[in-house]
């Protein structure tokens, strides 16, 4: 096998898993995504509303664990489904590598 031949399934074998980190951490950081949405404030339909007790106490609530009030708000069903349409095409990427 010439040098060029080895360099050049050195450099493919790099690159392959190279894609397969930058997926895996893609699928790491969506799953992420799905799984906080409905778990944080800024998801609440009373999320900056006067209705907000934490906004009227401590002013930057996003973020924070969801309080006792927590109503999960119309959109957040729909980003969820969207984003695990996401998550699963990223996983058919990751697997036909």
């Amino acid at each position: 096998m010439s040098i060029e031949n080895e360099l050049s399934g050195f450099v493919n074998a790099f690159v392959r898993q190279s894609n397969i980190n930058e997926l895996k951490r893609e699928i790491a950081e969506k799953q992420k995504q799905i799984n906080d949405l409905p778990t944080k404030c800024g998801s609440c339909e009373f999320w900056m509303t006067p209705k907000c007790n934490r906004e009227k106490t401590i002013m930057v609530s996003i973020g924070m664990p969801i309080c006792n009030d927590f109503k999960k708000t119309f959109w957040i069903d729909e980003t969820i489904e969207k984003w695990e349409k996401e998550l699963y095409d990223l996983n058919d990427s990751l697997n036909a590598l």
